[in-house]
């Protein structure tokens, strides 16, 4: 779930109105900023890798890479959200079968190594990765990372989340940008992590680089 707005001064009222954490308008001059390209750097299609480099060196980021352990971050979330999906819809499946979608369905019927202490474990591993995270980051206003493997798929499908279910795996704030250029088919963009609780924060740097590019 998220919001969309034509601008980040926007999404900064609903920040207010829903009081989400952290300072708003915190920038007030160039934000320390690196970019980083993810453990999935391999399924970018190239239009999203060539919307991340653009960005990096139109204002001269340095890279950051994460550590290997990393790429553990999309199982240990489809983990997580399958295992909790089992024991949220169960009622539902036994109560109301025929008028459930088969998502529901799959939801419930746990793959191998889709256990409950499995889900524990998972839950301790995100919890050391997210101090981790935020210890590699504490000297940045924010990170730059893809938004999505590529332009958006045809039809009503969502495509693939990876490059967003890891920040939801972590519980870090998330602020797309767009960074359409002429030779873009379709529009394309860019999105800032910060640290967890720093949502404000994330949206006063969204604006001082919307406002200065």
């Amino acid at each position: 779930m998220g919001w969309y707005a034509r601008t980040p001064e926007y999404l900064d009222v609903l920040a207010s109105v829903y009081a989400l954490p952290g300072e708003a308008n915190t920038v007030s001059a160039k934000p320390k900023l690196a970019y980083c390209r993810t453990p999935y750097a391999d399924l970018l299609e190239p239009e999203s890798q060539r919307a991340l480099d653009r960005f990096a060196a139109e204002i001269e980021l340095e890279e950051i890479v994460l550590p290997e352990r990393f790429a553990a971050l999309d199982d240990l979330h489809r983990l997580v959200m399958w295992t909790e999906g089992a024991a949220a819809f169960r009622t539902l499946t036994l109560s109301h079968p025929d008028l459930l979608h088969v998502d529901f369905h799959a939801r419930v019927a746990l793959r191998d190594g889709q256990t409950p202490r499995a889900m524990f474990e998972a839950y301790d591993m995100l919890a050391e990765l997210r101090v981790e995270f935020e210890s590699l980051i504490s000297d940045l206003d924010a990170l730059v990372v893809p938004s999505a493997p590529g332009y958006a798929i045809e039809g009503r499908g969502p495509g693939n989340p990876i490059f967003n279910a890891l920040w939801t795996a972590m519980q870090m704030p998330v602020v797309n940008l767009p960074v359409t250029a002429a030779d873009d088919a379709l529009p394309i963009g860019v999105s800032l992590v910060g640290a967890r609780a720093s949502d404000r924060h994330l949206l006063s740097v969204a604006k001082y680089l919307s406002q200065a590019r």
